[in-house]
């Protein structure tokens, strides 16, 4: 688990909109958003921004962050390779938070995490009080057996339900830093996307 005096550099590009960030226990010391077009290719320049406003290097970043999936694959690879470089490069520990987990971090239960997939799919995942389900991939149509009052609906992509109320949002630094509070780090070896892992599983 992450610690209040801990450096973490966090690359969050599964969803739109893309954060670069480095952070301190559950501070943002600074950030920048990246447009989803093209954001490998601006990825590393973010990075570099991000620690010379900061004012550090990457050898002073504790551990590396970065967000394993559901989501974009091409967007989770972005993430996770160079954070698992660094981590290798560095002997540093490396965080793979879940993107569902990540973008409801914070809202009340009951709440339901919707990351879109292929056409006209998502990933959809609920949290309740006590328990979390499996993410699935599930067609549009299906999304109104999620449609529930009382609960609420977070994706990065506009949606309108009848029932459950709607927070348009992708996962934030700031998620991010608290559930790493609540994670624990692992070798770069271990930081794998979602569906590799549930493979090697």
């Amino acid at each position: 688990m992450a610690e209040n005096n801990k450096v973490v550099l966090g690359i969050l590009s599964a969803c739109s909109p893309q954060y670069v960030f480095v952070g301190k226990g559950k501070k943002v010391l600074s950030s920048m958003e990246i447009s989803y077009s093209n954001g490998g290719n601006k990825t590393l320049p973010a990075v570099t921004s991000c620690l010379e406003q900061a004012k550090m290097t990457i050898q002073d970043v504790d551990f590396f962050l970065a967000l394993s999936g559901p989501g974009s694959l091409t967007g989770i690879r972005t993430g996770l390779s160079p954070i698992r470089a660094w981590g290798y490069a560095l002997n540093k520990p490396v965080m793979a938070l879940p993107t569902c987990d990540a973008m409801t971090h914070g809202i009340m239960r009951p709440v339901v995490a919707i990351v879109p997939s292929r056409t006209n799919e998502y990933w959809v995942q609920t949290f309740t009080d006590n328990m979390s389900e499996v993410p699935m991939i599930i067609n549009a149509t299906s999304l109104d057996s999620y449609d529930i009052e009382g609960y609420t609906w977070v994706s990065c992509k506009e949606l309108s339900p009848t029932n459950a109320s709607f927070v348009l949002s992708s996962p934030k630094p700031e998620q991010a830093l608290e559930l790493s509070m609540e994670t624990q780090a692992q070798s770069w070896m271990r930081a794998l996307p979602k569906y590799l892992f549930e493979m090697e599983a």
